[in-house]
């Protein structure tokens, strides 16, 4: 079951931990993967309405995220909330993050070329953010 407290909470406490070579990092990241692993559709959903500092920290477990889920409804929600969020998306390059991560990650090589190219249309921008 998703918990989008909990996932909050791991979110909360990666970001209070600034020392990259800290142990704790990775067992934020490990927990942050296994939470946002249970339920893909709702995983989708948190991030089309994260803050931009929840947006990035995903961004940082993405590779291990779609490795587990390869859910193309999080990689979708991902590039929608990419959009949404410019300004994140240029200081920590969003979008290259989540080609890298499809590429590497996707395990069926056409689906992960279509949602290389893939753009969301305005309606899904629209849909994003009501």
């Amino acid at each position: 079951m998703f918990d989008v407290n909990k996932v909050k909470q791991i979110i909360t406490e990666r970001n209070a931990t600034n020392d990259e070579w800290d142990d704790r990092i990775e067992d934020c990241w490990n927990r942050l993967v296994e939470e946002l692993s249970h339920d893909p559709d709702q995983t989708a959903q948190f991030i089309l309405h994260c803050s931009d500092e929840e947006l990035s920290t995903v961004g940082e477990v993405l590779d291990e995220l779609i490795w587990k889920t390869q859910s193309t409804d999080i990689i979708k929600a991902y590039r929608i909330a990419v959009r949404l969020h410019p300004k994140e998306n240029k200081r920590f390059h969003l979008g290259a993050t989540l080609d890298d991560a499809i590429e590497s990650m996707l395990k069926d090589r056409s689906q992960a070329y279509q949602l290389i190219v893939w753009r969301p249309s305005p309606e899904d921008l629209e849909k994003a953010q009501s």
